[in-house]
């Protein structure tokens, strides 16, 4: 059953996450809203989190700074990095090497991201 799995979505941009937790939650998936890295690493921290969907420039705390966390607290959790920026930024690049599960462009196309949340999450 999609709602035992709780994704976890962390953007500086509050529609952004609004956008990716409305579209989640209609596919039946439970959600954990963070505006921000620091509010991202308060919801790893709470545990339970299955999947962390999360943007790579942040200020303050870094979309790397929470894979960092995320490795500690949920290391099973697939982490896909979800930016407007290409591979070759230095960040992104960062996070890349350190083991993301993908990286997937903005805009996201949302058929898209259905198919792979169902493939990572066993759905």
């Amino acid at each position: 059953m999609k709602g035992d799995k709780k994704i976890l979505v962390v953007d500086d941009e509050e529609l952004i996450v609004e956008l990716y937790c409305d579209w989640l939650r209609l596919w039946g998936y439970e959600v954990a809203a963070a505006v921000g890295g620091a509010a991202g690493i308060e919801e790893l921290e709470k545990g339970g989190v299955s999947l962390i969907l999360c943007d790579a420039k942040m200020p303050g705390v870094t979309g790397a700074d929470v894979l960092r966390r995320a490795k500690e607290l949920a290391p099973e959790a697939p982490f896909i990095l979800v930016t407007g920026f290409g591979r070759h930024d230095p960040e992104v690049r960062e996070m890349i090497d350190m083991g993301i599960t993908l990286h997937l462009d903005k805009p996201v196309r949302f058929s898209r991201l259905k198919e792979i949340l169902a493939e990572l999450l066993g759905r």
